[in-house]
């Protein structure tokens, strides 16, 4: 039972990584660590300015 459990966990973690779940995390934690001194973008803000990413914005980053 749990190695059924660990199994779950383990794909439910992959599927998440590849629909990009954690991306607004790791967006804050280089937000963080590089301009410390500038507010980040809201969760909101971050996730639609990612679905209209196009090749004239550019901002999903923090640099």
């Amino acid at each position: 039972m749990n190695v059924l459990v660990k199994g779950w966990k383990n794909l439910t973690w992959y599927v998440g990584e590849i629909m990009g779940d954690s991306a607004y995390e790791r967006y804050l934690a280089r937000h963080n660590a590089v301009h410390s001194d500038v507010t980040p973008m809201t969760e909101r803000e971050f996730w639609r300015d990612r679905v209209n990413f196009d090749e004239t914005n550019h901002s999903t980053g923090c640099c």
